[in-house]
């Protein structure tokens, strides 16, 4: 099996990996898809969870929190945000405290210096104690988690027809990086137009990224039964910031100095892999394999894709060096984060895996509907928080 140039490449053939005591710089590692070898039917104590707390949250006038799954949690300083930008002029998102009791709303809808009129995005940093909401046709507005502060900053473009980033990512550092959702203009291919933007501590643009060669990256899919197919790929995990783009197998380390570090790569065949196209064939896509979404943490890997309209979701265990499951993912389960499902203490469905954090541990939030205990008597919402094994 091929693999994109780097010192060392170590994998199999049969949705495997090497065994890695640790993830350098210098090592990529090949994480191939077995789809022969569907794994795990659902992640439980006999698997990959070590301990499972339900919180059932507050009840509070005016923090909307339906519908699931479209609601995302993350866990920073020992509380808990849970937010919801899909829900336009309802959107919201809350602070909790370890023991789910409400704290503050953490932004408020309208069009004053600190409200949002149309948050679509969010994004956050469980170093610097911040959570980020984007306004993309106006603000971003950063949220403090311990001293309540909100700051807001003008939202930048790009230089393409004033086109709005939509992917973000905050470093260690505090800087941050940008990228659009795709790329939808022929422009693009004449390498005029970066494709990755830097920014300070203050969202002020520090640089911007042009790939070094030129490249067909203009993307005219058919969207075929509006499937969301691939975009640039951002996202900040507890092991560091990780990018990858539309056409390229590598996941990548992204560093505050937007230098990229090659390490994991993902082969799709020359049938699989997506192709550049000045057409809206309504064939184009067929066959075709889109990496969706992206997760990262020190022990597993997760990746979901869409092939021939239907949604996927990959885990490889890095440490054992081996594909743990490979599932069709239901069509009525959609989130902006890569999925899996669970099953524990009495709960049975599809998570988003929009946060692991550095204790290993993801949080999301349930309908009381889903649970068939005392918990759904206590509250709309119950936030479960999974701890991994290491």
């Amino acid at each position: 099996m091929g693999v994109l140039s780097l010192v060392a490449c170590k994998g199999n053939r049969n949705g495997g990996v090497a065994p890695q005591e640790g993830i350098s710089a210098d090592t990529l590692i090949t994480l191939s898809i077995d789809r022969d070898n569907a794994g795990l039917e659902f992640l439980g104590y006999d698997n990959i969870v070590e301990s499972v707390r339900f919180i059932p949250l507050e009840d509070t006038t005016g923090v909307n929190l339906h519908p699931i799954p479209r609601i995302y949690a993350c866990k920073i300083n020992g509380k808990y945000c849970v937010t919801n930008v899909e829900a336009s002029i309802w959107s919201t998102s809350a602070l909790y405290d370890a023991e789910g009791r409400f704290i503050t709303k953490t932004f408020n809808m309208g069009r004053g210096p600190n409200e949002l009129a149309n948050p679509m995005v969010w994004f956050w940093n469980d170093r610097t104690g911040k959570v980020y909401y984007v306004d993309p046709h106006e603000k971003i507005l950063e949220y403090d988690v311990e001293s309540g502060v909100l700051t807001p900053y003008r939202i930048p473009t790009t230089e393409l027809n004033g086109r709005s980033l939509f992917k973000w990512a905050s470093f260690d550092d505090g800087t941050f990086a940008a990228a659009e959702n795709t790329a939808l203009y022929p422009e693009y291919d004449e390498n005029v137009y970066p494709y990755l933007y830097g920014f300070d501590s203050d969202l002020r643009l520090s640089s911007k990224v042009f790939y070094p060669e030129s490249r067909k990256l203009y993307q005219m899919m058919s969207y075929e039964d509006k499937i969301p197919h691939e975009h640039w790929h951002l996202v900040r995990t507890s092991v560091g910031v990780r990018f990858a783009d539309m056409y390229n197998d590598t996941i990548y380390a992204l560093e505050a100095d937007m230098s990229k570090k090659p390490l994991y790569v993902i082969p799709r065949d020359s049938r699989e892999k997506p192709e550049y196209s000045d057409t809206r064939s309504r064939n184009g896509d067929k066959n075709k394999l889109y990496f969706s979404n992206i997760a990262d943490s020190e022990r597993y890997f997760w990746l979901e894709y869409v092939m021939n309209g239907e949604f996927y979701s990959v885990i490889w265990d890095k440490k054992e060096g081996r594909q743990i499951m490979h599932q069709r993912r239901a069509r009525n389960f959609v989130a902006r984060a890569a999925s899996a499902p669970f099953r524990v203490d009495g709960f049975e469905g599809w998570l988003p895996i929009s946060c692991i954090t550095p204790d290993n541990e993801i949080c999301a939030v349930l309908s009381s509907d889903q649970l068939n205990s005392e918990l759904a008597a206590q509250s709309d919402n119950i936030l479960i928080e999974i701890k991994l094994k290491k």
